[in-house]
This record gives C-alpha cells, sequence and structure tokens, in this order.
C-alpha cells in the first residue's frame, strides 16, 4: 500500500469521532432547547457523541483486526 493511501484510510479512522461529536453537539442542543437547559444540552450530547464515535472507531478497528488473520 503506497504512502497515500495509507493516509487516506488512517483519515477515515480518524472521522468517527469527529462525527459522532457533530452529531452529539446538534442533538445535545435540541435536547438543550427543549428542556430549557442549552449548557447541560451541549455538554451532554458531545460527551455522549464521542464516546459513541470512539466505540465505533473501536468496533472498526477489531473487526478489521479479525479479518486480517
Amino acid at each position: 500500500m503506497d504512502k497515500n493511501q495509507n493516509e487516506k484510510k488512517n483519515l477515515r479512522e480518524d472521522t468517527y469521532v469527529a462525527t459522532g461529536l457533530c452529531l452529539g453537539l446538534g442533538i445535545g442542543a435540541a435536547f438543550g432547547v427543549l428542556f430549557d437547559n442549552l449548557a447541560i444540552g451541549i455538554g451532554m450530547g458531545m460527551c455522549i457523541g464521542v464516546a459513541i464515535g470512539s466505540f465505533i472507531k473501536q468496533k472498526k478497528k477489531d473487526d478489521n483486526k479479525g479479518n486480517n488473520n
């Protein structure tokens, strides 16, 4: 695998946490507005989004490790 393909693969793997953060932020902001407490909604949404993104990243990493054996 050449260097450019390896960099693209690493870039795609790193976007799971960022995507989870963005989605969690949006959903958390919506719940914050709904419950009239924007700060807690955003904070909780960010935490949940990062956790979900990290979980998906780890699961994909484990799946790829299992396929190589």
